[in-house]
C-alpha cells in the first residue's frame, strides 16, 4: 500500500474485508480501502505510539490503545470523527479485544491489569488483577464468557467473566508471552511467546497439546 508510514505496530482487517487499518509510532491510525489501497481516513487523537488495535465483530467500531494510556473508541474505521476516550490504565495500553456481541471491550497494559469496558457508556465494569507484569494480548472465546490474557509473567490466564472474573492459569512457557487466539470452536487456545514457539492448549483440560517450532524471534501475533 503506497503512503503507509514506516514503523507500523499493528494492522487489522475489518470483519467484511473491505478496510485495513494500521497504527504505529506516529500515533495516527490510517484506514485503507483493501481493494484499491486508497487511504480512506486518518484517525488523530493519540499522543504517543499505538500498539493495540481491534475491530468490533459487527464492523461498526474500531478501538485503539496507546502508550499515552488511553483507550479510544472510533465510530467507524472509514471516518475521522473524533472518538470517545477512556483512561483507566496507569501505563501504556497493549492489548484490546471486543466481545463477540460487540458490547464490551477488554484492554490490558503495562500496569498488569485487564479492564472490561461497556462499549456504549464507556463505563469501566471490572478490573481483573493477577498478572505480575505487562499484559500483552487478549482474546474472547466464541461465547464471550471467557477471556484469555497473556503476559510477561510467562503465564496464560483464562478469566471466567460469568462468575466474577475468576482466573485459571496455564503455564509452561520459557519466556514472556506475547500473543493469544482462540480456535473458532473455542476448544483450543494458541499462544506465541518470546522463546520463538507457538503452543496449542486444550482449554477444558488446561493441558498443552502441541508445541510448534520454526520462528527465529518472538511470536508477536497470531491469527
Amino acid at each position: 500500500i503506497r503512503g503507509a508510514p514506516k514503523n507500523l505496530l499493528s494492522v487489522r482487517f475489518s470483519p467484511d474485508g473491505r478496510h485495513l487499518t494500521s497504527s504505529g509510532y506516529d500515533g495516527v491510525l490510517r484506514t485503507w480501502a483493501a481493494g484499491t489501497g486508497t487511504l480512506v481516513a486518518s484517525h488523530l487523537g493519540h499522543g504517543e505510539k499505538v500498539e493495540g488495535l481491534a475491530f468490533s465483530p459487527d464492523g461498526r467500531y474500531l478501538v485503539s490503545g496507546s502508550r499515552d494510556r488511553s483507550v479510544r473508541l472510533w465510530a467507524s474505521a472509514a471516518t475521522s470523527r473524533q472518538p470517545s476516550s477512556d483512561r483507566g490504565h496507569s501505563g501504556p495500553v497493549y492489548g484490546l479485544a471486543f466481545s463477540p456481541d460487540s458490547k464490551r471491550i477488554a484492554s490490558s497494559g503495562a500496569d498488569g491489569t485487564v479492564r472490561i469496558w461497556r462499549r456504549g457508556s464507556g463505563k469501566e465494569e471490572r478490573v481483573l488483577r493477577g498478572h505480575k507484569g505487562k499484559v500483552r494480548m487478549l482474546a474472547f472465546n466464541p461465547s464471550g464468557e471467557t477471556l484469555a490474557s497473556v503476559g510477561h509473567d510467562r503465564t496464560v490466564r483464562l478469566w471466567n467473566l460469568s462468575i466474577g472474573g475468576e482466573s485459571r492459569i496455564l503455564g509452561g512457557a520459557l519466556s514472556q508471552m506475547e500473543s493469544v487466539r482462540f480456535s473458532p470452536n473455542g476448544k483450543i487456545l494458541a499462544t506465541g511467546s518470546g522463546d520463538t514457539h507457538v503452543r496449542l492448549w486444550d482449554v477444558e483440560k488446561r493441558t498443552l497439546l502441541k508445541m510448534m517450532e520454526g520462528h527465529t524471534d518472538r511470536v508477536w501475533d497470531l491469527s
